[in-house]
């Protein structure tokens, strides 16, 4: 408080024509310390905005994750689906094979039989190997939203 009221009597004697050593001194220690002030304000300015564009670019990442997970979980519902309406087919088509005449419906399995054995096992390890590739990327993606829900609520708790 006395150095504040030194600065106002230092520059009251300035504006009054009054000069002395110890008048400047008071007004150049007041100017340095301003000084000082405003560099360490400049300095946590732009820490934070460091701050911000870090937390920007894992924003994006995660996004970007989410999206990839979206692709992937959406390539699995409509794969189901396809599977779920293989199965009401197939379900179906047994229900007709009933009605059919033995020599013709013989004959007509074993043509399905044939392109099953054919095209079946070739899809199936197709509809693997996806799922087998897309594995390891997902578990990665789940362990980054983890880790990020967590620090999340970690930086909550600590604003709290």
């Amino acid at each position: 408080m006395s150095n504040q009221m030194n600065i106002n009597d230092a520059l009251e004697r300035l504006n009054t024509g009054k000069f002395s050593f110890q008048m400047s001194d008071c007004i150049a220690s007041h100017i340095a310390a301003q000084s000082q002030q405003l560099d360490n304000l400049t300095a946590l300015n732009e820490q934070r905005g460091f701050d911000i564009m870090q937390r920007d670019l894992h924003i994006n990442m995660l996004e970007r994750e989410v999206s990839n997970l979206k692709m992937l979980l959406s390539g699995a519902l409509k794969l189901r689906g396809l599977l779920s309406q293989a199965m009401e087919t197939a379900t179906e088509a047994k229900e007709k094979l009933r009605t059919i005449d033995r020599p013709a419906m013989r004959a007509w399995v074993s043509g399905i039989e044939h392109r099953l054995s054919v095209h079946g096992e070739s899809f199936w390890r197709a509809v693997e190997r996806v799922l087998n590739d897309q594995l390891p990327r997902a578990q990665e993606y789940v362990k980054l939203a983890e880790k990020f829900t967590s620090d999340l609520y970690s930086k909550f708790r600590a604003a709290a």
